[in-house]
């Protein structure tokens, strides 16, 4: 699933010398989106890794994408990249509990 995210000035750390976009913001940008992707309502049980590879500059619209890798009982695996252009700036991997 690939989707597109336009980064807003709001969603950047305040009183920062780089200006850049805080993680926390992209931390619920990706987690809103794996809940769309897994189509059902979710409890994130474990983020199994997340990194902020290059500072996001306000005003840029990035690729989101994100794959379900692995489904083992009621939990699902969810990958989630964020792309300025062919560069991955951000990565989260989540461990969703399926709730119904």
């Amino acid at each position: 699933e690939i989707s597109a995210c336009l980064v807003g000035s709001e969603m950047c750390i305040r009183d920062s010398s780089t200006g850049a976009v805080a993680g926390d913001k992209l931390y619920g940008a990706a987690s809103n989106f794996a809940e769309k992707l897994a189509g059902v309502p979710f409890a994130p049980t474990q983020v199994g890794n997340i990194k902020y590879k290059v500072p996001v500059k306000p005003n840029t619209v990035l690729a989101v994408k994100g794959r379900i890798v692995l489904m083992r009982g009621k939990k699902k695996y969810i990958y989630i990249g964020f792309f300025d252009g062919d560069i991955e700036v951000y990565r989260a991997k989540f461990i969703m509990e399926i709730l119904n």
